[in-house]
């Protein structure tokens, strides 16, 4: 029994260090997210609850100014 779980701890020690050895590729991407969908998402935010009017005024005022 314990030459079995002995078998089975190095196993795993053998696969977790082939999960996580080097090579592994990270891969990232931008995501542009039209000023449309970005003034949307805003309003939805504000019309449940998460943020207040004067942040929303604020942050609309914002996403328009850097469209320009």
């Amino acid at each position: 029994m314990i030459k079995i779980l002995g078998v089975l701890v190095t196993g795993m020690a053998l696969i977790l260090t082939a999960c996580f050895a080097g090579g592994a590729h990270v891969q990232s991407q931008v995501t542009t997210v039209s000023v449309g969908k970005q003034l949307i998402e805003l309003k939805k935010a504000a019309d449940n609850g998460a943020i207040s009017q004067e942040d929303y005024a604020q942050e609309k005022s914002k996403i328009l100014s850097s469209s320009n």
